[in-house]
């Protein structure tokens, strides 16, 4: 798997915690120097990789900066002040597409056993265009590198849920034991709803769900829950605090259809919500942030 970034814990003792570094290790012999109780004091040689991994680090750090500030900052006011996440929605790209063209103009960028780690940490897989760009502009000699590999995986995984690609169909029980097959909604449009009681973003969406629901459950819409928790009980008692009445379904990670459909729906984290159209295909798929699933759904109905 080398070479990776990896990050190396320091403790006085057992509960003792004096902090983290990390260093990019490749088949080299690596020294680390310095006083252990300072960190910021360590110096590490005998690896190139490393070297490059701080020097792409340093000389972009203004970018990455910039983006990791303005993206806490939106995802903040996400909560609390629509206008402004919306007004940042533009600077946040700007400083986005700002660190990709730094990465994907790294010298040296084809050979690089560095430069995949950047890929993987700063591209997002949901733009394929982009992505398939990064991973093919390296050349053939890095075809093992563990970075590169993992970006090809979730390449994959993101082309299942791109815009017009049908959806995995699925049959599963609600938590009154009624089967819900999604095939049999041919007709409307059904909203997937991926949460779980313990996922806080996830309780904070319901009221944005309930308001939905209740606009558009007159017209050829569905909104389904597929939750993950241990036990049903926890799941209705959610349901009933939040005043959630759509049909939910419990897919906690030891029942069989779980693995199967967080991969065909490339569930990497929650809340995430899928809208799927009448002939079954994909519309659009939000991963945390579904600030944009009101415009979606006005523009189809209308209203």
């Amino acid at each position: 798997d080398y070479p990776r970034l990896v990050s190396f814990v320091v403790k006085k003792g057992e509960d003792d915690f004096v902090g983290s570094f990390s260093i990019f290790l490749d088949n080299s012999e690596v020294e680390v120097q310095g006083d252990f109780n300072n960190l910021k004091s360590l110096t590490i040689t005998g690896s190139k990789t490393h070297d490059e991994f701080v020097a792409i680090e340093k000389n972009g750090q203004k970018f990455m900066k910039e983006y990791g500030r303005i993206g806490y900052d939106r995802s903040k006011a996400f909560k609390y002040n629509r206008a402004l996440y919306d007004s940042l929605a533009d600077p946040y790209k700007q400083a986005y597409d700002k660190v990709v063209d730094y990465i994907l103009n790294l010298p040296g960028y084809a050979r690089s056993e560095v430069a995949p780690y950047f890929v993987s940490e700063y591209i997002h897989a949901d733009n394929l265009p982009l992505m398939e760009k990064a991973l093919n502009a390296f050349d053939v000699s890095l075809a093992e590198n563990a970075y590169i590999a993992n970006c090809r995986v979730r390449l994959e995984k993101e082309k299942r849920v791109q815009p017009g690609v049908m959806a995995y169909d699925f049959a599963l029980e609600d938590l009154e034991g009624n089967v819900y097959k999604l095939s049999d909604y041919r007709g409307k449009y059904v909203l997937l709803d991926f949460w779980a009681s313990w996922c806080v973003p996830c309780r904070k969406s319901h009221p944005h769900l309930i308001q939905i629901n209740q606009k558009y459950k007159g017209e050829n819409f569905v909104l389904l829950g597929i939750a993950s928790d241990r036990k049903d009980e926890v799941i209705k008692k959610a349901a009933q605090e939040d005043k959630i009445d759509w049909p939910q379904m419990n897919i906690y990670e030891k029942r069989d259809q779980q693995k199967q459909l967080n991969e065909m729906y490339d569930i990497s984290a929650i809340p995430t919500k899928i809208l799927i159209d009448p002939e079954g295909k994909i519309v659009v798929k939000y991963v945390g942030d579904s600030a944009g699933l009101d415009r979606e759904l006005e523009k189809i109905f209308k209203k």
